[in-house]
């Protein structure tokens, strides 16, 4: 019963939140939206939740709460009739998910004309580099190309990339990040930029990798081996199975016994909008499995049906796991 509970609470919140935003309601509805509001603590809460989640996605400030009630704005009564639509609803809140990943765009656009090699949500891309090196470029991944005669380095902007590194004993390969760079030993190695860190898999031959701080230790690793490191420090040296490691290349995502909420940080990575978890007692689940990039949906389908839970999905774009 509390399942059913929570997710028709949930399609209720998205309902009023999408006739809220599209100017649809008269004054009646109003006073109905404002009575469903003080029903229930609970009701507050969700309704919080889906439009603050509208407001990240947009990248747009939240307003202020007072009372755990999200203060509205004044609004002229609409000079129509109160009917509003399922259909409208889905619609008004596919547009809101377009205008939000416009606005994503649009924030991207430094790192876009900053680099040279670039591949959006859910693209990837395998390039030649000038010297005969290859990079692969996963999900959302920049990279800026700066040779010169004495040396070929690779400016990670954001995502991840795998190198092939072309032989060359006088110009050697590097790969910067926010955090310092891998040198390449002869190798091929997967780079990653990650919020807080540099993450680095080697698949073959060995890696030299090295926060910026002009104290941060070298640290080398070999073949199956990966790390992560800041600009001062690196963490300790891992053994991994590289074909799980390098899944995505395959456009498949490998998983075995993580929290849900780490796989849907994960699918987060490909999907052309936001999976969001609004229910915290289904974040720590443990999921293992083997599922494809390229559809995210059929991904979440599966989730679904493995853990019993359910979502909601207000078009393509925003999809809420719950409960």
């Amino acid at each position: 019963m509390r399942d059913t509970t929570e997710h028709h609470i949930l399609e209720q919140a998205a309902l009023w939140f999408a006739r809220q935003e599209d100017n649809a309601l008269s004054g009646a509805d109003q006073r109905a939206f404002d009575d469903w509001l003080a029903a229930s603590a609970r009701h507050r809460a969700v309704y919080h939740e889906v439009s603050g989640i509208w407001y990240e996605t947009a990248l747009l400030p939240k307003p202020a709460m007072q009372n755990n009630v999200i203060p509205l704005p004044a609004k002229t009564a609409p000079q129509r009739r109160s009917v509003f639509t399922r259909w409208q609803s889905v619609a008004a809140a596919g547009l809101f998910a377009a205008l939000a990943l416009s606005g994503a765009y649009l924030y991207d656009v430094p790192t876009r004309m900053q680099a040279d090699i670039y591949t959006a949500k859910g693209q990837s891309e395998r390039v030649t580099l000038p010297d005969g090196s290859t990079a692969e470029l996963n999900t959302a991944t920049a990279l800026e190309v700066l040779y010169t005669p004495q040396e070929r380095r690779i400016r990670l902007l954001k995502g991840e990339a795998l190198f092939t590194v072309a032989a060359d004993k006088t110009r050697p390969f590097r790969v910067e990040t926010n955090e310092g760079e891998a040198t390449a030993l002869g190798t091929i190695y997967a780079v990653r930029q990650e919020p807080q860190s540099t993450e680095v898999t080697v698949l073959e031959s060995k890696v030299a990798i090295k926060g910026s701080a002009d104290h941060a230790p070298a640290t080398v690793l070999n073949a199956d081996e990966t790390a992560h490191f800041t600009r001062s420090s690196v963490s300790s040296i891992s053994t991994i199975d590289a074909d799980s490691a390098t899944a995505w290349r395959r456009g498949k995502l490998m998983v075995t016994d993580q929290p849900l909420g780490d796989v849907i940080n994960e699918l987060n990575r490909y999907h052309a909008g936001l999976i969001r978890i609004t229910d915290p007692e289904i974040r720590d689940q443990r999921v293992s499995g083997v599922f494809d990039t390229k559809n995210t949906s059929t991904v979440i389908n599966d989730l679904e049906s493995a853990l019993n839970i359910r979502s909601t999905r207000l078009s393509n774009y925003l999809i809420l796991l719950h409960r």
